[in-house]
Formats: C-alpha cells, sequence, structure tokens
C-alpha cells in the first residue's frame, strides 16, 4: 500500500502543446528567390528549390541525376546552374 501513496503524491505532468502558425506562401517564396541568387547550395537549400523530400533528394543524388559535393563527413552541398542544367534537360527528353 505505500506504493500506491507514493505515486499519488508524485505531481502530474503537465502538457505542453505547441502552436502551429499558418504557412506563409510570402516567405516561401523570398526564401526562393534568395535561393535562386546563390551558386553553392545546401542539401535543405535545394529540397525547397526542387520542392522534394529528403528521399527524393537522396534517390536523385544515388541515381545520379543530381549531382552533390560533400564538404566533410556530412554536409551535401549542390551547385545552382548544375541544377538549372538538368531540369532544362529533363525537359528537352521530356517533350
Amino acid at each position: 500500500m505505500a506504493k500506491r501513496n507514493e505515486a499519488a503524491e508524485k505531481p502530474k505532468r503537465k502538457r505542453i502543446r505547441k502552436k502551429v502558425l499558418p504557412v506563409n506562401d510570402t516567405n516561401e517564396q523570398e526564401r526562393k528567390e534568395t535561393v535562386q541568387q546563390k551558386e553553392i547550395l545546401t542539401a535543405n537549400e535545394t529540397m525547397s528549390l526542387l520542392d522534394i523530400s529528403r528521399n527524393t533528394f537522396d534517390r536523385f543524388h544515388k541515381d545520379g541525376t543530381l549531382k552533390v559535393y560533400r564538404l566533410g563527413a556530412r554536409r551535401l552541398y549542390c551547385k545552382y546552374s548544375e541544377i538549372m542544367k538538368t531540369i532544362s534537360e529533363s525537359q528537352v527528353l521530356s517533350s
């Protein structure tokens, strides 16, 4: 019985609720415009620019669709000019 009393004396944990903010399309537009001004893009910037998931990015990297450069052990980068070249080539092939 002593254990039940100890359990009853413990304070209850408070629930923490995170606020969900509405998506702002203007910030997305501004971010894409800023990305277009850079030549070297991080993996996250590349995924944002192409509007793809991390799994798709990794698949494009593995397939050779995207030329990805590694800096250090984990950092992945892409060149904006090569991304645009790949997109234009794929549009020519699909037409």
